[in-house]
């Protein structure tokens, strides 16, 4: 029985795969997924034919200022049609030819305190939580909204992520700047979110785009992930104690996250040559 890419995917890939992914990662990974059927979804998994797949390949492309979002597509698109040959529903892969493109490179630059606490103090209560704890651990948006009271251990001043986009817990330190607003978040119930809760996680993201451009700072919400990454490596600390801190499995991930300040440098080549 030969299958549709649609009908493989809606009735074998993604019930199996879904479960395995975090709610937030599981969320994009949809969303890439549809990307790819509304191209390839009618054509029989097993014989997509080749000028089909170059036509919606540079179509996609045409749909974006830059290939960062249709890489994503393609790599989830080779996950699936790998699966399908595992699986007996397919002999090859029609998207192996394709490569991704190469993404504009992120200029970063590292919050300073000051900056920090402009945005702070001009932040709503309810993101001050947001700020502060992502200042000083260096989590993903999803890992702090659905932390919860349990996932506090005071006597040992540590907190737990738990299902995180790589699918694994990590623990961390309880850095001395934050026990306090830990402290004052605590009542009691071992279930209760830690943070205060708003509609979702895009709406973090869009207040606090809104407060960093109020006050002229190229800075996104999630670069305070890249700002904790990159305050460890400039105090000298090893690559491993930067993938504990951000719960990287991967080394390369995390040197993705460190950043070399222009003063760091500066003051390396003068104190080594």
């Amino acid at each position: 029985f030969m299958s549709t890419v649609e009908q493989f995917v809606r009735e074998r890939y993604w019930p199996k795969i879904r479960p395995t992914l975090s709610a937030k990662w599981a969320e994009n990974t949809e969303i890439l997924l549809e990307k790819l059927l509304a191209g390839l979804g009618g054509f029989e998994v097993g014989d997509v034919p080749i000028e089909e797949v170059d036509a919606w390949w540079f179509g996609l492309l045409a749909g974006y200022k830059t290939p960062v979002t249709p890489n994503k597509v393609l790599v989830r698109g080779k996950h699936l049609f790998k699966t399908a040959i595992r699986w007996g529903a397919a002999t090859s892969n029609p998207l192996a030819d394709l490569k991704k493109l190469k993404e504009p490179e992120k200029k970063f630059l590292p919050l300073t305190d000051a900056a920090h606490e402009d945005l702070f103090e001009d932040a709503s209560e309810k993101l001050q939580w947001y700020i502060i704890f992502a200042r000083y651990t260096g989590a993903r948006l999803g890992s702090l909204a659905k932390l919860e009271e349990r996932d506090v251990n005071l006597e040992r001043q540590e907190v737990t992520f738990r299902e995180t986009k790589n699918g694994e817990d990590y623990t961390i330190p309880i850095h001395p700047n934050l026990q306090g607003w830990v402290t004052k978040a605590l009542t009691g119930h071992p279930e209760r979110r830690l943070l205060p809760q708003y509609k979702d996680t895009h709406s973090v993201s869009q207040l606090f785009r809104r407060l960093r451009l109020r006050h002229g700072v190229n800075f996104r919400y999630h670069d305070y992930r890249h700002n904790v990454g990159t305050a460890l490596a400039a105090k000298g600390h090893n690559v491993k104690v930067i993938m504990s801190a951000l719960g990287h499995k991967d080394v390369k991930m995390s040197i993705r996250y460190t950043h070399v300040a222009s003063e760091t440098l500066r003051g390396a080549l003068e104190d080594s040559l």
